[in-house]
């Protein structure tokens, strides 16, 4: 059973997609489980974000979603970078999922190796029916 200042801190979470059809989907799945959701739309934007974010217990997201290929910065480094800042305790520790339909051997291995503690490799779905 998860505790419950651990799933109010779950219950906060930064979707880092490019893609505005994927953010409202997203955003919308997210709020039927009950999650708060912001949203970034690069990985530049995601690091400022948890950077102000992460900084308070009462504050920090419970969990990231990261796309890969995105303007600015891609999810590969923005994950790096992120887990970087962990590392030096700068930001509180947050896992970062890989939210991306790609799931070849070469992306799994760079996925590990950024970072990711996880990666989907389907497709997001929404139908207009679950508004």
């Amino acid at each position: 059973m998860i505790e419950d200042s651990r799933a109010e801190k779950a219950s906060r979470v930064l979707v880092v997609e490019d893609e505005p059809l994927v953010q409202f989907a997203v955003k919308n799945m997210l709020k039927k489980l009950g999650c708060a959701a912001d949203v970034a739309d690069n990985g530049e934007a995601a690091v400022r974000m948890i950077q102000r974010q992460n900084i308070s217990e009462s504050t920090r997201y419970g969990l990231v979603l990261m796309d890969i290929n995105m303007p600015v910065m891609n999810g590969y480094v923005a994950t790096k970078t992120l887990n970087a800042m962990i590392g030096s305790q700068q930001i509180f520790a947050v896992p970062i999922v890989c939210l991306s339909a790609q799931d070849s051997p070469e992306h799994v291995a760079r996925c590990k190796e950024s970072g990711f503690v996880e990666q989907s490799t389907s497709s997001v779905r929404y139908s207009w029916n679950d508004s």
